[in-house]
């Protein structure tokens, strides 16, 4: 099978940036305590969110999960609230 030039060239590049030592960028989780590891530390629970170590979508010991519970009552009734600010980050010029 003939590889065309294009083809050719394409894969040249290719492996050119490869070798070169080019990736993908990465991300950087910015939250505080993003697991409830242990608690909610870093996180402010309003309005009725609760920290529940019992609960944990990997069935993790070491952490847990926020329990979000809305209780409607009336029609003055208000969201359960897991926040926290988080500081935004400029790309590393290089």
């Amino acid at each position: 099978m003939m590889i065309g030039r294009g083809r050719l060239f394409l894969l040249a590049v290719v492996l050119a940036l490869l070798a070169a030592g080019v990736r993908p960028a990465s991300a950087q989780n910015l939250l505080v305590n993003p697991g409830f590891t242990g608690s909610a530390s870093g996180w402010a629970l309003q309005n009725g969110a609760t920290f529940d170590s019992g609960v944990d979508i990997a069935n993790s010991a070491t952490s847990g999960s926020a329990r979000l519970a809305v209780t409607i009552l009336g029609i003055n009734n208000t969201d359960a609230i897991a926040s926290q600010c988080v500081t935004p980050v400029t790309a590393a010029r290089r």
